[in-house]
């Protein structure tokens, strides 16, 4: 096998990555074609591809979901070429990357039996923080929604409210179990002070109270 070379990736290698992509959990296919044209022109990230002899073999793509925080998502080998280093070289080179634009964290994400990804991402120090499940339903009307206990009410606070609501996020058993992560979609970064007052200022916090006290609270907004 020839070296392996890492750059960014450029229009041209659109047919040879979704040749490879298609086959990456068999008859299911991949997402990468759905977001590629967005990844090629990310000011925000890069996306890389490696080669062999000219020819693409790999693909990741790291993006900087706030000013320190990095996220690396959609590594992929050409199932031809697997546990040839492929891999390994191209989260090597996005930690690089992560690094090369400020970022003191860089996270990602990948389903429970993944455990090959998980072994690879282990050997740069990653360490698991959390477990989600990922659930979809369809919206309800409010006259179809579950009625409230008595003596509760469903608020959305304000900005005014980040002190309580910080507080209760602080005593809870939530930043244990996610990591302290505010979760986007497939995506997540630190939940902070910042975040969570511009989600207060969005009206995207619903709090469940009763005997005058924050006893539920969901963050949620629109996709």
């Amino acid at each position: 096998m020839g070296a392996i070379e890492v750059r960014p990736a450029r229009p041209d290698d659109r047919t040879a990555v979704f040749a490879f992509c298609a086959r990456t959990w068999g008859d299911d296919g991949d997402y990468i074609p759905y977001v590629w044209d967005q990844w090629l022109v990310d000011t925000n990230g890069v996306l890389l591809v490696a080669q062999l002899d000219g020819q693409p073999v790999g693909l990741t793509h790291m993006d900087m979901v706030t000013a320190d925080e990095g996220w690396i998502e959609g590594v992929r080998v050409d199932p031809s070429w697997r546990r040839q280093g492929i891999g390994r070289v191209l989260i090597s080179r996005s930690l690089a990357a992560a690094h090369e634009r400020g970022a003191a964290v860089v996270r990602m994400l990948t389903d429970s039996d993944n455990t090959a990804s998980q072994q690879l991402f282990a050997k740069f120090g990653f360490e698991r923080v959390a477990m989600f499940a990922h659930y979809v339903a369809g919206a309800l009307t409010e006259a179809s929604a579950e009625p409230l206990p008595d003596g509760f009410t469903l608020r959305t606070p304000g900005p005014a409210d980040l002190e309580r609501v910080w507080a209760f996020l602080e005593a809870s058993n939530l930043a244990p179990l996610n990591g302290g992560l505010l979760l986007q979609g497939w995506r997540a970064q630190a939940l902070t002070t910042e975040v969570l007052e511009r989600r207060l200022a969005a009206g995207e916090v619903w709090t469940l109270e009763g005997w005058g006290a924050i006893q539920a609270l969901a963050i949620a907004h629109a996709n």
